[in-house]
This record gives structure tokens, C-alpha cells and sequence, in this order.
């Protein structure tokens, strides 16, 4: 993997900040693959270390381990223009390799943060579909999940909106941003710390005046807008920071060289895999009113008219 393994003074402040007890650990891990197994409408079992990454953003609660573990693979069952066709070779992921670059800091912040970059770099706005853009991306952020070495307490991602335009987010459905939105904030196992946007276009604030009252009031107040990279310095060390965002860890292709050799190569089969692995709703015993958030979509999520 090419991310670095937390030191041990960082794995004892993570482990404090997400409540982990390595003694109870294990056994906690086992309760939950015994409720997985006993969820006829669930995958049987999962990877141990995508489950304790669960375990980790639910600070080891397993009521809310749980609920979120449903409401993922139920998620993965109405969203499969994110989690169906995982395979990198597809002409639209490849095109859509070539338009952006993503950048992973490979060590944590000292809070134990993680930090992520990315940017599109075509600045034709029918080269690059955005679907399939946040598709690449939760692909990523898998394969990320599935390493033993991605402990982290948090993360921190930093988008440059600089070719973003209307063209892009004209392509996002009402019932996709809703879904999408219940993904990020209530399914899955990130814990958004910073969200930055960068070289933000005069349509973000429109478009987060639609979206914000759909934002759960932390995630809101972790939003930062920035006309120009100087003023990420204060919220991002430069030494974890790419040349492209102002900082001096290093061009952001190298990276992407190897990301891209990673999720085509040992995460390749792994990957697909994961999609077989989502909810059978035909089995679900009981339904919860969250699934109206995922399957249903009710009047107050009117169309995004931005100017």
C-alpha cells in the first residue's frame, strides 16, 4: 500500500479518539460477524478489516455499527451507478483516469487525520462524466478502507473545483444527490473532519445554499471555501501538500501512477468482488424508516436550479 503506518504515539490517539479497546477488540469484531450472519437480507460475512473500520467510525458502538453496516450494503443496493462495474478497464473509468488526479498524503496530520486531494485536470466539461467521477473515488476510498495500514481518526479531503462547471452537476439527478448524501453522511465508515474546496467557482455557492439544509449541522460547520490555495496552509501542513494545492510534497502524478497500479493490480479482485456485496431487499424482515432516504424519495428535494 502507499499509504505509511500510523507511528504507535498516533495508533494510541486514534484508538483513544475512536473509543478501541485492543483487549475487546476481537470480540467485538466476532459480534458483529455473528449479526451479520443472523441478517437474512445482509452479505453473510466481510472482510475483518473493513469491519473494523466500521467499528472504528462508530466509535465501537455496535448498535451503530450495525445500522450503519445496513444502511451501506443497502445503499450499494440502490446506488449501482457507484458500486456496480468495478472494473478499472472500463473505457469510462479509464477516461475518467486521464481527467483527474487524486492524492492520498501518505502519513496522518497529528491529530490522526487523513488527507486527501483531488483535482480534474480536463477542462472539458463533456470529457468527464461526474458519476463516474465519485464512483472512482468511493473505489478508492475502499481499497483505502481494506488497508491495514489506513487507521485514521478522521478524514480531511480537499477538492480543486477549478474546471468544475454547471455542465458537471447538471448531470446529478435529485434521487442520486439524495442517495448520494446518505452514503457520505450515514453510511460510510469516513469521518469527514475538513472539507475544503479550493478555487471555488461563483456556482458552489448556490449550489451549497440547495444542498445545505440536506447537511447534518456538524458536517456544515466543517465546510471551507477558498478563492486561491494560499489560505489551505492554515488547516494543511505544506509538507503533506501537493505542488498542485501549494505545498511541496511533490507533484500529484507520481502518486496517481501508483494509485491507478494499485486498483488495477492487488485491489483489482478485490474490488469487483465488492459488488456482490449489498443488501437483498426481497429478504429484509423489517423496514426501517431510514430506507426512505435510500429507496424513496420524497417532495422536498426539489431539482438543483443554479444560474
Amino acid at each position: 500500500m502507499i499509504l505509511e503506518k500510523p507511528s504507535a504515539q498516533l495508533q494510541m490517539l486514534i484508538r483513544t479518539k475512536c473509543n478501541e479497546n485492543v483487549e475487546t477488540r476481537n470480540q467485538d469484531l466476532e459480534n458483529i460477524k455473528e449479526w451479520l450472519r443472523k441478517q437474512p437480507h445482509l452479505p453473510d460475512t466481510w472482510d475483518d478489516e473493513m469491519l473494523l473500520a466500521y467499528l472504528r467510525n462508530c466509535n465501537f458502538s455496535l448498535e451503530k455499527t450495525k445500522t450503519k453496516l445496513d444502511k451501506f450494503f443497502s445503499i450499494k443496493h440502490a446506488l449501482p451507478e457507484i458500486f456496480a462495474d468495478y472494473d478499472i478497464t472500463r473505457p469510462e473509468l479509464q477516461e475518467c483516469l486521464r481527467g483527474v488526479q487524486i492524492y492520498t498524503s501518505p502519513r496522518l496530520t497529528s491529530e490522526g487525520y487523513r488527507v486527501h486531494f483531488v483535482r480534474v485536470v480536463d477542462s472539458e466539461p463533456d470529457n468527464i462524466n461526474l458519476i463516474t467521477f465519485l464512483k472512482l473515488v468511493i473505489m478508492i476510498a475502499q481499497a483505502y478502507l481494506k488497508s491495514e495500514d489506513v487507521e485514521a481518526a478522521g478524514e480531511v479531503q480537499i477538492v480543486d473545483a477549478s474546471f468544475f462547471s454547471y455542465k458537471h452537476f447538471a448531470q446529478i439527478t435529485p434521487t442520486f444527490a439524495k442517495k448520494l448524501l446518505t452514503l457520505v453522511q450515514n453510511a460510510f465508515a469516513y469521518k469527514i473532519k475538513q472539507f475544503h474546496v479550493i478555487n471555488a467557482p461563483a456556482l458552489v455557492d448556490p449550489l451549497l445554499k440547495v444542498v445545505s439544509p440536506f447537511l447534518k449541522q456538524k458536517l456544515r460547520n466543517r465546510i471551507y471555501l477558498h478563492r486561491n490555495v494560499e489560505s489551505l496552509v492554515d488547516h494543511v501542513p505544506k509538507d503533506m501538500t501537493p505542488e498542485e494545492f501549494g505545498g511541496n510534497a511533490g507533484k500529484m502524478k507520481p502518486h496517481m501512477d501508483k494509485l491507478i497500479e494499485l486498483i488495477s493490480g492487488e485491489f483489482n479482485s478485490w474490488l469487483k468482488q465488492q459488488e456482490l456485496l449489498k443488501s437483498d431487499e426481497t429478504k429484509r424482515i423489517v423496514r426501517p424508516q431510514w430506507c426512505e432516504d435510500v429507496f424513496g424519495l420524497d417532495g422536498s428535494f426539489k431539482m438543483l436550479n443554479i444560474d
